[in-house]
């Protein structure tokens, strides 16, 4: 679903000015939390919007917003997935099963002992 988002941002008419335009897929490679703040890393970036289907690191997103916080750009989050039907649509990353729904290969702070 998020490529779509990203397939209709593109193609919209408003002016909105993109700095970047990002799709982590199933976040096997980098995760939401770590694309985030190398985004925000960035002086030319003022907020940042996020289409989220899953939370694979929790304390790497609660890292995100409080950097998010501390230089004072926005974060806008539109958390997809929760109702019961998507939820019975949705299996268990790989990672979760292995290593705890709190870490995962890409979130070195969840996975440090």
């Amino acid at each position: 679903q998020s490529s779509n988002m990203a397939v209709n941002l593109t193609m919209q008419r408003r002016g909105l000015p993109l700095g970047y335009l990002v799709a982590v897929g199933n976040q096997a490679q980098i995760d939401l939390a770590r694309m985030g703040e190398a985004l925000l890393a960035d002086d030319r970036i003022t907020a940042l919007g996020l289409h989220i289907e899953g939370i694979g690191c929790l304390d790497g997103f609660q890292s995100l917003a409080a950097r998010a916080q501390a230089l004072r750009k926005p974060v806008v989050a539109l958390k997809v997935g929760a109702s019961p039907q998507a939820q019975a649509m949705r299996a268990p990353p790989p990672f979760c099963t292995a290593l705890g729904s709190r870490a995962s290969p890409t979130c070195p702070v969840s996975a440090k002992p």
